[in-house]
């Protein structure tokens, strides 16, 4: 948990993505609204993995840049509570259709007071002229 108050981002320029995996217990991360987590077109923003429980709350989650999943790549169990998931991309080339820009799930996903917005899929031909 953030501590009240605290606002900025956090860019995520050497971490590569923020990775949630711990089947032990339920995982937190919460604020009022103020953080962004910013990956800079790095990496993915946020992956839960599988058996993990997490939440995220009040955060503002971009910058994401994967071959699935841009934002978040969801394999848990994820809730995403008064966040805003915005500006984040997939691209692959080949036969491998892009999905995700947001947020890709192949886990449970449940999502409240929370905006999915402005993120692309791009598939390019594997076929050039």
């Amino acid at each position: 948990t953030f501590a009240d108050g605290l606002a900025g981002s956090l860019v995520l320029r050497r971490l590569g993505s923020l990775v949630l995996d711990d089947p032990s217990g339920a995982i937190t991360i919460a604020n009022d609204g103020d953080i962004t987590l910013d990956a800079n077109g790095r990496a993915r923003v946020i992956e839960v993995r599988a058996g993990s429980d997490a939440t995220l709350n009040g955060l503002t989650i971009t910058g994401g840049q994967a071959s699935f999943g841009g934002g978040i790549f969801n394999a848990g169990t994820l809730a995403l509570l008064n966040s805003t998931v915005t500006g984040n991309a997939v691209s692959t080339t080949g036969f491998n259709r892009a999905s995700g820009g947001g947020i890709a799930n192949t886990g449970t996903l449940a999502i409240t007071g929370s905006t999915i917005s402005n993120s692309s899929a791009t598939t390019a031909s594997p076929y050039t002229t």
